[in-house]
């Protein structure tokens, strides 16, 4: 099982924060293991517009964790342990 996330909020200085400027057409690329997140955009003239894509091994699977799933994929047909793939999921880099 996971540890749960630490209260970073709670305890800010004990942490090392980075952050960058961002600007229209920008990339930001992490593993998607690093604690990471977003004040919001409150703005209605600029809506904040993101796109994420997660790249996984072939033999990587669907967990739930006692927490929920994050992000739910039920509506992909995704059940606990289920490997990744089809429309949902589609293979980007077939190993040779």
């Amino acid at each position: 099982a996971r540890e749960a996330a630490p209260d970073i909020e709670a305890n800010r200085t004990a942490y090392e924060i980075l952050r960058w400027a961002m600007e229209p057409g920008d990339c930001l690329a992490f593993c998607g293991m690093v604690y990471h997140g977003h004040p919001g955009n409150s703005s209605k003239a600029n809506p904040l517009r993101v796109l994420a894509a997660r790249y996984t091994g072939d033999d990587a699977r669907y967990a739930i964790k006692a927490e929920g799933a994050d992000p739910d994929l039920k509506e992909a047909g995704l059940a606990h342990g289920a490997c990744f793939g089809g429309d949902w999921f589609p293979q980007v880099w077939p190993r040779a």
